[in-house]
């Protein structure tokens, strides 16, 4: 289900677009420190945002400075690390 919300998030996009995945990190907002989600972003905000440094725009979620920016995907398998759990051998 994941996958099938990102491939369709990065399909309402552009050719180049990407996806940035956000993290919560207010360590004093437990509701969402260590929740992540997705956004699409225009090709032409890649070199101006800073994993570790940006901050989301404000969201349903909440307030944007809450969240974080982890990475910086331009597919779905990229972005698919931060959201699948690893299977277990």
């Amino acid at each position: 289900m994941m996958r099938q919300n990102l491939q369709q998030l990065l399909e309402k996009g552009e050719e180049g677009d990407w996806l940035g995945v956000f993290e919560g990190a207010d360590l004093s907002d437990f509701r969402t420190l260590g929740l992540r989600f997705a956004m699409l972003f225009d090709k032409s905000d890649f070199d101006k945002v800073t994993i570790g440094k940006t901050h989301a725009p404000d969201t349903k979620l909440g307030l944007g400075w809450r969240f974080i920016l982890k990475a910086k995907c331009l597919t779905v398998d990229e972005a698919m690390v931060w959201f699948a759990p690893e299977e277990d051998e």
